[in-house]
């Protein structure tokens, strides 16, 4: 072996020792690492383990490691990160880790595990689309079902299965309104009506029955639940249409359906009672229709009175001999004509009365009225002859006779001095009382005539006044107003007239009460006069604090006005008339029910419902546009109507200089809701010394 040879054999011979040497020392390397990752992984260090695991690009076995130790989302995040999503995705499903999983179901393509893992996660939608969308709508359905998404399994179903298995589905979620819409659109409309009421009956909402009953035609069934519901308007047009009138009407009154109730009532024939109802629905012009048919001209006349429509009230009066109303229409055409100052007229309407009628006990009354109407004229001549023939005619009456011989004896003082002497007017025209001393008109009204006389018991001046004959026609109704005076008589503050004294004069009704010296504020302002703002202030202050007090006493005016708002030479408000109104007005025997004055009254009352103290405010608030503006806020068309639902004008339109302040404060008295106006009489008070200057 030649030294050449030797060498090579020895280098060969030291590479094969050092590469045993190296081999030998990765072996210790890796066994001394793997015992490093097992001390890692045993000591609790899962994910510096795994990490030293992955950095030698060891991902499965660091995934083995992490589930071996049941770190089972850490395994999974590894598999997913390395590729692996099938075996990530099942370990995200044993995790319970169901959103990742899904999304890595799908990584994977398999879109209905991915589906199932969205279910658990509670994407019921998405995963109801995954199973529709490919091609396992069955699974869609049964998933969505039992979620109780039933409406949207259904929907699935009427593109897949057809409409009778969508509706069963929604019968079986009881989903009832949405199987009705199904119905209805695919043109079975009775059976969607019959589940609909069905469904509406077991839930106890009667309206929405009434309503799908009726949609059947099954009007038996729906009367009965919309009565249920309590809405009798509805309840009443059924009962109407299903030829029930009487329980109709009964159905209308108690849902103060006026209106409805005053068209059926005309149907009917019932006139009267239909013009009550129009009244009460603020349709005067229906009412006075109706009153027509049922030759009522007295209670049109009194409406049109109300509304100062007194040329149409003269025209309806104009009755002839045959008409059931004739004595009494003709007694108030007189009336109304004597109180326009056209004494003559009034006479030869009394005249025509009694010559039509004849003379006789009956008609005494109006030839009595006639010789005061002469004397009123100064022509007591005439009116004592007019009783000289009286007479003659055979009547024999004590009160005949009396006046005769008064009337003689005036005539005889007045011979030698003027036609016109007071003393006639004393002796024949006034009325005559025992207590009283009556000594001249005040003042002529719708309800009565108020004179000045002397009390002679206690000798001081009142004044009376006497209530027109057929205002309380009935001793109830006469009852029913005494009871209110009795009430108002109990009333004692410096802004209310005392009432002193009540009871019967003759055949007329009367109060005896304060005598005030004054204008009252109709007077004051007529002509469309404004007040001025500190007078303004002074009255309405004064006016507002009697309501409260009266208020306070339980006693509500309902007939608040400017004629019954008296002011003295010394700027005193004395309100009058308390109690009146609801004594003529709503005495319960009164066959045709007008209330209070049209041009003041507030909704409630109009609607005949209860009124309490804030109907005075709302009565006041007109009361206030008034005395600001120079005008009423309702005088056109149809007042009650008005009133009730309509807007007033803008007090700034007729008065720009009006402080704002104060035409929010009467908008506020003129709220149509009760609730919405000023709580109390004394708040009104003090908010006018607030906001006027």
């Amino acid at each position: 072996m030649t030294p050449v040879m030797l060498w090579v054999f020895i280098g060969l011979g030291g590479i094969v020792v050092v590469g045993a040497s190296l081999a030998a020392s990765r072996l210790l390397q890796g066994r001394i690492f793997d015992h490093k990752i097992r001390v890692l992984f045993e000591t609790g260090q899962h994910d510096v383990g795994a990490a030293k695991l992955v950095s030698c690009g060891r991902y499965r076995e660091a995934a083995d490691n992490l589930v071996r130790w049941r770190k089972l989302d850490g395994a999974a995040q590894l598999l997913a990160d390395a590729g692996d999503y099938e075996e990530a995705a099942a370990l995200y499903t044993r995790a319970r880790q169901w959103g990742m999983a899904a999304l890595l179901w799908m990584r994977a393509g398999l879109p209905r595990e991915a589906a199932r893992c969205y279910a658990k996660d509670g994407q019921t939608e998405k995963a109801a689309r995954l199973y529709l969308e490919h091609g396992a709508p069955d699974q869609a359905v049964r998933l969505l079902k039992r979620v109780g998404s039933f409406e949207a399994a259904a929907n699935i179903q009427r593109a897949t299965e057809g409409d009778e298995a969508a509706l069963e589905t929604l019968r079986e979620g009881g989903l009832h309104a949405q199987a009705a819409q199904l119905l209805f659109e695919i043109g079975r409309d009775d059976e969607g009506h019959a589940l609909l009421a069905e469904c509406y009956d077991k839930q106890g909402d009667w309206d929405a029955a009434a309503n799908a009953y009726e949609a059947q035609g099954r009007l038996e069934e729906a009367l009965a639940r919309f009565i249920k519901a309590e809405k009798f308007l509805r309840a009443g047009a059924l009962a109407e249409q299903l030829g029930r009138d009487e329980q109709a009407l009964d159905l209308y009154r108690r849902a103060k359906g006026h209106d409805r109730l005053g068209q059926l009532l005309a149907r009917l024939g019932r006139h009267r009672d239909a013009a009550r109802a129009y009244l009460l629905a603020g349709r005067t012009e229906a009412a006075v229709e109706n009153l027509l048919e049922a030759q009522d001209v007295l209670s049109v006349a009194k409406i049109y009175e109300r509304t100062r429509r007194e040329g149409a009230a003269l025209s309806v009066l104009e009755v002839e001999r045959d008409h059931p109303q004739f004595r009494d229409a003709r007694l108030r055409r007189a009336r109304l004509l004597e109180r326009r100052g056209d004494i003559s007229a009034s006479r030869a309407e009394l005249v025509m009365l009694v010559t039509r009628l004849g003379v006789s006990r009956e008609t005494l009354d109006i030839v009595y009225r006639v010789t005061e109407l002469y004397v009123q004229q100064g022509d007591a001549a005439n009116a004592l002859k007019v009783l000289e023939r009286t007479k003659r005619r055979g009547l024999s009456d004590p009160e005949l006779d009396e006046r005769i011989v008064r009337l003689r004896q005036a005539v005889d003082r007045a011979l030698g001095t003027s036609r016109s002497s007071p003393a006639l007017s004393i002796a024949a025209a006034l009325p005559q009382s025992e207590r009283y001393e009556f000594l001249h008109k005040l003042g002529e009204g719708g309800m009565g005539a108020v004179y000045r006389a002397r009390d002679l018991k206690l000798g001081r001046l009142v004044a009376i006044k006497l209530l027109l004959e057929g205002d309380l026609p009935t001793d109830q109704a006469k009852e029913y107003f005494f009871r209110e005076a009795r009430t108002v008589s109990q009333l004692s503050h410096r802004n209310i007239v005392a009432l002193f004294d009540y009871g019967e004069m003759g055949s007329h009704s009367f109060i005896a009460m304060e005598y005030v010296e004054g204008q009252d504020l109709e007077q004051m302002v007529s002509e469309g006069r404004k007040l001025p703002l500190r007078r303004f202030s002074s009255i309405c202050v004064q006016l507002a604090q009697a309501l409260d007090y009266a208020h306070q006493q339980n006693v509500i005016h309902r007939d608040v006005k400017l004629a019954n708002v008296m002011v003295t030479e010394d700027l005193v408000v004395k309100l009058m008339d308390f109690g009146l109104a609801k004594a003529v007005t709503e005495s319960p025997d009164r066959s045709l029910v007008v209330i209070g004055t049209p041009y003041y009254m507030a909704p409630e009352q109009i609607a005949q419902e209860e009124v309490d103290h804030r109907t005075d405010i709302y009565a006041m608030g007109i009361v206030m546009f008034r005395l600001l503006t120079g005008h009423l806020p309702f005088v056109e068309g149809d007042v009650l109507r008005a009133q009730r639902y309509e807007p007033p004008p803008d007090p700034l339109s007729l008065n720009p200089d009006l402080p704002r302040p104060l035409v929010r404060l009467v908008s506020q008295c003129l709220e149509k809701r009760r609730e919405d106006r000023p709580a109390r009489a004394r708040d009104l008070a003090a908010a006018i010394q607030a906001v006027c200057p």
